[in-house]
């Protein structure tokens, strides 16, 4: 290498050494630990560069670069998954004002893009500080005292009341399928009272148990099955492998056994042309008949082994197929039963919340690729705490199944009701325009005011707000629900017992 090419190299060198000290100082800020590492680099690089030690430097920043890349990311979800859930709240709390929910719609489908980089991250962050700012004192003063003002709300009781409420829901459902198990029984019995949160919070643990515990449960069965269907299909793979084995050896005895014929025949052909004798012939026929005889006698003998090997074994593969078969069947019921269970509704055995979810998004998409209309209302009963609180528990569980048994009955074809939770429900409209959808509400709304209640022998009528939308151009998933969801509050606050659709 000449004198130009090491001045070359040299400017080289000392050019990307001088980049790398730029670029350690753009990713200060990534953690304490590599901010350290990165100001020892760029003591490596400076003045007089000493590459051995930047190259052990720069092995220590890569793999701290890597454990970060994932550090990252992680954060990064967990804080649009944080951001999310403020902006629903930020949206719940301020949901009479339209334009802070449309602004709160717009942000949530910017937060369920795709975030590539911490630049993008920190932009949607400034946009939701930027719409959480929109909000003025007053406003948010007034909203305050209209939430407080609203004793029974959207939604009945305290956080701690809906968890147990919830929880309650969640233990009759395993009630049902486990009527017998003493720790199912214990947990129903403690939900029926009102638990301290210290109670509460134990109580959410034992369940969080039972459920790990079920989930294992049918984890180890759906091994089981697979194991089953695994041991048999080898155990046929075998059989069968021998079988092509058999066949093998028998065909090649076979072929032996034409061949002995052959030669056999040959030579009584041969011994017809040579012999001079005819008594001499007559016995060298008879050896000749005799061997090929025999030769026969085998090859049927053989041919009558293979048969009897390849029945025995088409019966016994037909046996385990049986099997198999039935056990498939009870294992493809036993996922049918879960599946439906997942999916309703113990205590109105209407679809769930789960259901709806997976309702919802095919409708939604159906109707978009169609351009075909869909209603969507949300249902709340009127005074439901009241209910609770006067009669008991079991006065509200009853009103629930009623309430929930009557309205799917006002539904026809494709229509889809579920129990969204505590005392909502929500029913999805395929082709129902707004113009029909308040007439339909509203008969269902007289409907229900008319079904003669009485709990204790006291005549109760027992009445609910509706809110009702159809799906817009531009609208998403979230943006729809909770049009329909702030039409209801809009019901409730306007005296209840009265349908508002938009």
């Amino acid at each position: 290498m000449d004198s130009k090419q090491l001045t070359a190299l040299k400017t080289h060198n000392e050019t990307l050494a001088q980049f790398i000290v730029r670029l350690s100082s753009f990713y200060e800020g990534l953690s304490a630990e590599t901010d350290n590492e990165l100001k020892v680099l760029r003591g490596h690089l400076s003045a007089k560069p000493d590459y051995t030690l930047a190259t052990a430097s720069i092995n220590k920043l890569n793999n701290h670069i890597q454990l970060a890349q994932s550090s990252v990311k992680q954060h990064t979800q967990l804080t649009i998954r944080e951001l999310e859930k403020s902006i629903k709240q930020f949206q719940q709390n301020f949901a009479q004002d339209q334009e802070l929910t449309r602004q709160c719609a717009l942000v949530l489908s910017a937060a369920q893009m795709p975030v590539n980089n911490l630049f993008e991250l920190q932009s949607l962050c400034l946009r939701a500080i930027r719409l959480f700012s929109n909000v003025s004192q007053p406003v948010a003063a007034d909203n305050s005292k209209n939430i407080q003002a609203d004793t029974e709300g959207r939604q009945s009781g305290t956080l701690f009341e809906e968890i147990q409420n919830e929880l309650s829901q969640l233990i009759n459902s395993y009630a049902k399928k486990q009527p017998d198990e003493p720790r199912v029984q214990d947990l129903k019995k403690r939900l029926d009272s009102p638990l301290s949160e210290d109670d509460l919070l134990q109580t959410c643990l034992t369940v969080i148990r039972l459920v790990v515990t079920e989930t294992m449960h049918e984890a180890t069965l759906s091994g089981r099955m697979i194991y089953r269907i695994y041991t048999a299909l080898g155990g046929i793979q075998e059989k069968v492998e021998s079988s092509i084995e058999t066949s093998s050896q028998s065909f090649e005895k076979r072929q032996k056994s034409s061949a002995d014929i052959t030669s056999q025949l040959n030579q009584m052909d041969q011994t017809v042309q040579e012999s001079d004798s005819l008594e001499l012939l007559k016995q060298q026929a008879k050896t000749h008949i005799a061997s090929i005889s025999s030769a026969v006698a085998d090859r049927k003998a053989a041919d009558n082994e293979e048969q009897q090997a390849l029945m025995s074994l088409f019966n016994s593969m037909q046996t385990q197929l049986e099997n198999l078969q039935r056990q498939a069947q009870l294992y493809r019921r036993k996922l049918a039963e879960q599946t439906a269970f997942s999916h309703t509704d113990p205590l109105t055995r209407l679809p769930n919340r789960l259901a709806y979810n997976e309702r919802f998004n095919r409708e939604y998409e159906e109707a978009k690729l169609d351009n075909r209309a869909l209603s969507l209302a949300v249902i709340d009963i009127d005074f439901f705490k009241s209910i609770n609180d006067r009669f008991g528990h079991q006065a509200g569980d009853k009103t629930l199944q009623v309430v929930g048994h009557h309205l799917k009955k006002h539904l026809h074809g494709d229509e889809f009701i579920s129990r969204w939770g505590g005392e909502e429900f929500v029913m999805l409209l395929p082709f129902i325009e707004v113009s029909a959808l308040e007439k339909k509400l509203d008969d269902m709304r007289q409907s229900l005011a008319r079904l003669p209640f009485k709990f204790k022998q006291e005549k109760v009528s027992i009445t609910a707000s509706f809110g009702g939308t159809c799906l817009r151009m531009d609208d998403l998933p979230e943006s729809m629900f909770a049009r329909a969801d702030e039409l209801l509050y809009q019901a409730k606050k306007g005296g209840r017992n009265r349908v508002v659709v938009e």
